[in-house]
């Protein structure tokens, strides 16, 4: 026979027959007894799904940086370093690198246009930048690999030759109250495109700290050789810079990968051994979130509906892929992220209409048509 769905009716509303009954109970004599076991029953559900919470929120925390940082980090540290030669993990990352490096090149080069004092990296010697992936001084692994090389070959190499008539040099700027006049730098055999400029300040002005510097006194001038090789040394300390960067993110990437797999094998672990607390968890969870006034409950399903799904959502999804995917080391591919930001937010908004129409309905009818009178 099968289970009626509904109570039957009578000539009694079924509200007026629950007031009798609840008022008869409060007349019987154990109903203090009752009401003492009623809430020593709630104090340890709330006790129990805080633990519970606490437990399954910290434990795994704590696990994934012990192992991350005690176990994983230095193994991968020293098989990376030493047993293969790549710098880095995906395509993506080098193309990263490259457009600093290629940004820094321009910068340095522009900055000696205009006469500013090289920043300190530039008139580092490479000997100085030569240390390894992990900060000490060594000449293994792949940091050690593009020392050795000794030179930068592609669009970062500094270009040598003299400008043509189709190039226009930028001239250095001039400082209020100065005069600035051009000579032949010595070795230069008169060509003007290696002239240094001359600055004389006028009298009672003086040369700003930076490009006095740069410029250094009259009587030293400082030859064009001599600022290109300070280029090229401060390109070549940079390239090894980003080296080590992203050599060290890309080992980042390795222990993440594991200490994730860790972090999951943790809570599968709990919660199969802690079964029994996380049913009063959601319990608790659960009669907490009814108990709230449809006022509420409206607000709180608008706003995590139009979180996830909102008009304004999909840019917060193509962040939070990227940094996932950075996370992990994969590649950050433009074409899977766009797919996945016109797709995966489409399924979840009927997912969430699905379950508004089919289970909130029936729950709670009145938070249903308080959310529809909200969001129109």
């Amino acid at each position: 026979m099968a289970k009626q769905a509904f109570e039957p009716t009578g000539l009694v509303p079924r509200s007026i027959v629950r007031t009798v009954d609840r008022f008869r109970q409060q007349l019987l004599p154990g109903t203090r007894d009752a009401a003492v076991q009623e809430f020593r029953v709630s104090r340890y559900q709330v006790l129990t799904s805080l633990k519970c919470l606490l437990s399954l929120l910290v434990v795994p925390f704590l696990v994934n940086h012990l192992a991350k940082t005690f176990i994983f980090a230095p193994t991968v540290e020293y098989f990376w370093n030493t047993w293969q030669g790549e710098i880095f993990i995906n395509s993506y990352q080098e193309d990263r690198a490259l457009h600093e490096l290629y940004n820094f090149s321009e910068r340095a080069y522009f900055d000696a246009l205009l006469g500013n004092a090289p920043p300190p990296y530039l008139i580092q010697s490479g000997g100085q930048a030569s240390q390894g992936c992990t900060g000490a001084p060594r000449q293994e692994g792949p940091c050690g690999q593009l020392l050795a090389t000794g030179s930068l070959q592609g669009p970062e190499a500094i270009d040598d030759t003299p400008p043509t008539s189709s190039k226009r040099v930028v001239p250095p700027l001039q400082p209020r109250g100065a005069n600035i006049t051009t000579r032949d730098a010595p070795g230069t055999g008169g060509l003007s495109w290696m002239r240094r400029p001359s600055v004389e300040p006028a009298q009672g002005v003086g040369l700003p700290p930076l490009l006095g510097e740069a410029l250094g006194e009259p009587d030293e001038p400082m030859r064009l050789l001599d600022v290109q090789q300070h280029l090229q040394s401060g390109t070549q300390g940079k390239a090894l810079e980003l080296a080590t960067l992203y050599n060290r993110e890309s080992m980042s990437a390795v222990v993440n990968v594991l200490g994730d797999m860790v972090t999951f094998v943790t809570v599968f672990s709990l919660s199969v051994g802690m079964r029994p607390q996380i049913i009063i968890l959601r319990s608790f969870l659960t009669e907490s979130i009814y108990s709230l006034s449809d006022t509420t409950k409206s607000f709180l399903l608008i706003l995590v509906t139009d979180l996830l799904v909102g008009f304004h959502s999909p840019r917060g999804w193509e962040i939070g892929i990227e940094m996932l995917l950075r996370h992990l080391g994969l590649p950050e591919d433009q074409d899977f992220i766009f797919l996945f930001v016109a797709a995966f937010p489409v399924f979840l908004d009927t997912i969430f209409k699905y379950w508004i129409f089919r289970y909130l309905n029936k729950i709670s009818p009145s938070t249903v048509a308080t959310y529809h009178n909200m969001i129109e």
